[in-house]
């Protein structure tokens, strides 16, 4: 996918859970999502694991000044008093921000592949993703073994587990019986048939569902109707479709897109933009726009599904 987005990442992960289920093989992925990441980072924990993992100690050196100084907020024209850092967040702006964030979960990630092997475990920033395939009973030990020394790791860290981390499996039994298992170890995981993982829907290799992708739907349909009643008072506010209501769309590039959803998404930029007029061509309104007519395509959104397989396949 173009860019850096996350959507390349979750098929990845999505297709790995559905590839174990056609195999045979029961599969139980762990979301886990760390509790106000950015703000729980200790610098002073942080500078010997960036230098032993080679960073340039002249960009370090800079980039702690950075998250370690003094800041001040601004809301229009206001702007609050200077404060100082109190030496345990990292500004989540910065353009070090995530290679610091993968210095402190690197000796984490390499703990947990060394000692609870063979486990697939993958990071997005603060997003990891555990993932564990094969026979129910070695899928539910194993699993529960590795999710608390996961656990263990982070708070030696002084990281938190968030309440929306979650598990979800090919069957709800073994994401139950794992529940159970980690709440009487005091570890507290939802557990859903499907869940959000890095903006898509997530359904651990059972039927694929797309409640997110729904809302997101709703959500953009919400949008147009606000953009459209905008640009009859101001032609400026047309430029709100590109940033306000294409952006609603996303992850349906990752989850694929039904004719009639794609019918849905090219009524509600023609209805935002004021542009589509009873019997006229939506096609042309949009290749006037310079929009690519595609860009609702079904075939085009499964795209990037389909050289995610490949790459996929490549590393087998």
């Amino acid at each position: 996918m173009k860019g850096s987005s996350p959507l390349g990442a979750a098929i990845l992960r999505s297709l790995r859970v559905e590839v174990a289920k056609i195999l045979g093989y029961e599969a139980v992925g762990l979301l886990w999502d760390i509790s106000a990441f950015f703000d729980e980072v200790d610098i002073s924990l942080l500078i010997p694991l960036a230098l032993n993992r080679g960073f340039c100690p002249w960009l370090l050196g800079l980039a702690v000044k950075v998250h370690m100084g003094p800041r001040a907020f601004k809301e229009g024209k206001y702007i609050s008093p200077w404060v100082e850092s109190s030496g345990l967040s990292i500004l989540a702006g910065c353009v070090s921000s995530v290679s610091l964030t993968r210095a402190l979960l690197y000796d984490i990630l390499d703990d947990m592949h060394r000692s609870c092997s063979p486990i697939t475990l993958r990071t997005w920033v603060d997003d990891c993703f555990q993932l564990h395939t094969g026979p129910k009973a070695f899928v539910l030990e194993h699993a529960f073994g590795a999710a608390q020394r996961f656990a263990q790791l982070l708070a030696d860290k002084g990281l938190k587990i968030s309440s929306k981390s979650t598990i979800t499996a090919s069957s709800q039994d073994i994401a139950d019986d794992l529940q159970c298992k980690l709440a009487a170890c005091g570890l507290s995981l939802k557990a859903e048939a499907s869940a959000k993982d890095l903006g898509v829907d997530f359904a651990g290799g059972g039927r694929r569902r797309i409640p997110v992708q729904q809302l997101r739907l709703l959500g953009a349909q919400r949008a147009g109707r606000i953009v459209s009643q905008l640009w009859k008072a101001t032609k400026q506010a047309k430029r709100l479709v590109i940033t306000g209501v294409r952006p609603r769309f996303y992850g349906f590039a990752a989850m694929g897109s039904s004719p009639t959803a794609s019918l849905k998404m090219r009524a509600i930029l023609g209805n935002a933009a004021g542009i589509r007029k009873p019997g006229g061509c939506a096609s042309t309104a949009f290749s006037w726009l310079a929009w690519s007519t595609k860009i609702t395509a079904s075939a085009s959104l499964l795209q990037p599904f389909w050289n995610s397989l490949l790459r996929m396949l490549a590393q087998v």
